[in-house]
């Protein structure tokens, strides 16, 4: 058992405070074999209607658009190149798994494209047993559902997730069913349902408690949790209130589509009898009527706002892709005043046998239609050898459209301009993406920021090859093979590099790199040279600030020193103090301490030193120094949660670990990149309490 001083030093050195261990824990998570299953419950199927809603799977893709096309109409009415609007865009995969049911979700793929480059990335969520679909895109971060529990199978409800672009962490929103998006494009709802959330169990459901709640990607409640009467399902958020089913007045009667306010339990508006849902923005629900068969069947878009109703029937010859196939074919741009819809012939009795999957890759015609909600007006393009049910994805800005063109590429080309040339991407599994907003580059740099760092490159079978800025460990059985992941190293040739080790079908090596960052990957821009070791990280000052006491520093009263129980009651007294601004052993300074090993413990305070100093002295026995400091050990933490979270994102810090340094009275963000006008930016903010400590050094 370690001795009380050592105890002492765990407990209270600033080294490493407790949100950094909690960021080594989630990397080594990363590293975890995650399930999926590859279908959906039929109640997600319809959550699918949210005008955010993308499904998965982009893998790899190495064609780059050439010609840029000028956007002079349509739905941005602006002029622009695919590139300016492809720039903010990646395509991610969360398809790496083995697939099947209770297949694991180990990794995501990450597709840009601008240049055609992929990578594969670890997904930083928890072991899962089974994932929800669909996966929900809030701009630079999407959401997803899981079942995370990790041993034998126990009926509960899942727990939602949101995931930044980054794919450095994840952030725990809540127990849900299944969540679908907010009109507040920075929230989310979350379902509780009753069902398991196992496709295992399919259809079975537990427990008599269902509720509805609105929540910010932090995870924090934007609204009370709302019981669901009347066995009402929620399915989309419109303003005013949910879209949502209830059932029919007999066990033969369809179920109800109706606009319901949970705050009130009013309904706003009920739609047609038999009317289900395609597809919802804010302020408009796309759907139709009764069961379209093969034959298909028109559209109608209620404006919630007027009441009025549009119905938009297909191409001659041709049927819309709406809910009757396995997923909705429907999809609002993000202003929500266009929607992007798919026709194609009829099924024929075959297809529809084989669940409305189409004829043979390159014999399928279709159409896509760019509708104007407002006004009706509408832009067709006819596209050739397409494959099977598929949703169109938007760019951000609205102003580009992604569609699946077969099982290996995806097609884009502008919104506003159907003639206009149309681009494709060479992507594997491409019938399903996520279309998520580019990270920010850190502040103050740019592609062509140079920079040099000394660190480990690991390839292994689950990715290419990465640049170690992440500790993983191990986590079944020890391994020879270090653990580690970040940004995937362009350009990279283990030929030309020193030395490269072989063990357990990874390939590693420690180098010194030099290249450009882009806030997504590192670009060699010099060939990799032998390691250098860099100079050791400062460590925090434990000096003691207090002058030396007449006598010395030394043990004052030997009953208060003898057991863990004694420093615990100090330590609890002085952190329950609002005015309490931080703890620190310096263990250099000389003392006259009757027991060998204790040091002076530091203690601050932002005011009320002499009578803090009074009663801890009565509560702990050994060398204390009690000294005042500006900044309350509670502000310090509120700095460090923002930096975590949505302040840290706008500055464009990717941050590795962050937290309190107690003895310099400061938070210390260590990130991926950063330069001198990263910590100006950040002092502007801060005032000087943050110190960024940059993992990739910028060269002038």
């Amino acid at each position: 058992m370690p001795d009380l001083p050592s105890m002492l030093h765990d407990l209270v050195e600033g080294a490493v405070s407790p949100l950094d261990v909690d960021a080594i824990v989630a990397r080594r998570r990363a590293h975890r074999r995650r399930q999926r299953v590859a279908g959906a419950a039929a109640v997600l199927a319809v959550v699918a209607v949210g005008a955010t809603v993308a499904t998965l799977a982009l893998r790899s893709s190495r064609s780059r658009p050439e010609q840029k096309v000028h956007v002079t109409e349509g739905p941005k009415q602006q002029t622009g190149s695919l590139e300016s609007s492809l720039a903010p865009v990646l395509l991610v995969s969360p398809g790496g798994g083995t697939g099947g049911m209770g297949g694991p979700l180990d990794h995501v793929v990450v597709t840009d494209p601008l240049t055609g480059a992929a990578r594969r990335a670890p997904l930083p969520l928890p072991t899962a047993q089974s994932s929800l679909y669909p996966y929900i895109v809030r701009g630079r971060s999407f959401v997803v559902v899981l079942d995370s529990q990790t041993g034998a199978y126990a009926p509960a409800i899942g727990t939602a997730y949101a995931v930044p672009s980054t794919l450095d962490r994840q952030v725990r929103l809540g127990p849900a069913s299944y969540a679908f998006a907010s009109v507040d494009a920075s929230r989310v709802w979350l379902t509780t349902d009753n069902a398991t959330p196992d496709q295992r169990l399919h259809g079975v459901e537990y427990g008599t408690r269902r509720t509805v709640q609105e929540v910010d990607l932090e995870g924090h409640s934007t609204s009370p949790e709302y019981a669901l009467p009347d066995r009402r399902t929620p399915i989309a958020a419109v303003r005013g209130g949910l879209l949502t089913y209830r059932p029919g007045a007999s066990s033969s009667a369809p179920p109800v589509l109706e606009v319901w306010v949970p705050t009130t339990g009013r309904v706003l508006h009920r739609f047609a009898t038999g009317a289900s849902a395609v597809a919802a923005s804010d302020t408009f629900v796309v759907w139709t009527v009764g069961d379209c068969g093969l034959k298909g069947c028109a559209l109608h878009a209620t404006d919630l706002r007027s009441g009025s109703e549009r119905v938009l029937t297909p191409p001659r010859g041709m049927v819309w892709q709406n809910s009757a196939l396995p997923d909705a074919r429907v999809t609002f741009s993000p202003d929500g005043a266009h929607l992007a819809v798919l026709a194609r012939p009829p099924l024929t009795p075959e297809e529809a046998s084989r669940f409305g999957l189409a004829a043979p890759t390159g014999s399928g015609p279709a159409v896509v239609a760019v509708v104007d909600l407002a006004t009706g007006a509408r832009t067709e393009r006819r596209l050739d050898a397409w494959k099977g049910p598929i949703t169109p994805g938007w760019s951000p800005d609205g102003n580009v459209l992604f569609l699946v063109r077969d099982a290996a590429h995806v097609t884009y080309f502008a919104a506003s301009d159907l003639s206009g040339a149309p681009h494709v991407l060479a992507v594997p599994d491409a019938g399903e993406y996520l279309v998520v907003e580019r990270p920010p580059l850190p502040v103050g740099t740019t592609a062509q920021q140079h920079y040099e760092v000394d660190a480990m490159v690991l390839e292994d079978a689950h990715h290419g090859p990465e640049l170690c800025v992440y500790p993983v460990a191990t986590v079944v059985t020890p391994s020879s093979v270090p653990g580690c992941s970040g940004p995937p190293v362009v350009g990279w040739d283990w030929s030309k590099a020193p030395d490269p080790q072989h063990a357990e079908g990874a390939t590693y090596g420690k180098y010194h790199l030099v290249g450009t960052y882009d806030g997504v990957a590192f670009t060699l821009t010099e060939p990799p040279t032998a390691y250098r070791e860099p100079s050791a990280r400062p460590r925090p000052d434990f000096a003691t600030p207090c002058p030396t006491p007449a006598g010395g520093w030394r043990i004052t009263n030997p009953a208060r020193v003898r057991s863990i129980d004694d420093f615990n009651a100090f330590r609890s007294a002085a952190e329950s103090s609002a005015d309490y601004a931080g703890m620190w052993i310096d263990s250099k300074s000389p003392t006259k301490s009757a027991v060998t090993g204790f040091g002076i413990i530091n203690v601050a305070f932002t005011g009320g030193v002499d009578a803090h100093r009074l009663q801890l002295a009565a509560l702990w026995g050994g060398p204390l120094c009690v000294l005042q400091r500006p900044h309350a050990y509670s502000e310090l933490e509120k700095v460090r949660d923002e930096l975590s979270g949505v302040a840290g994102q706008k500055l464009g810090l990717q941050i590795i670990t962050v937290g309190p340094d107690d003895a310099a009275d400061t938070v210390v963000a260590r990130v991926i990149a950063a330069t001198p006008a990263t910590q100006r930016a950040v002092d502007d903010v801060y005032d000087g309490v943050v110190h960024i400590e940059s993992v990739l050094r910028p060269l002038p």
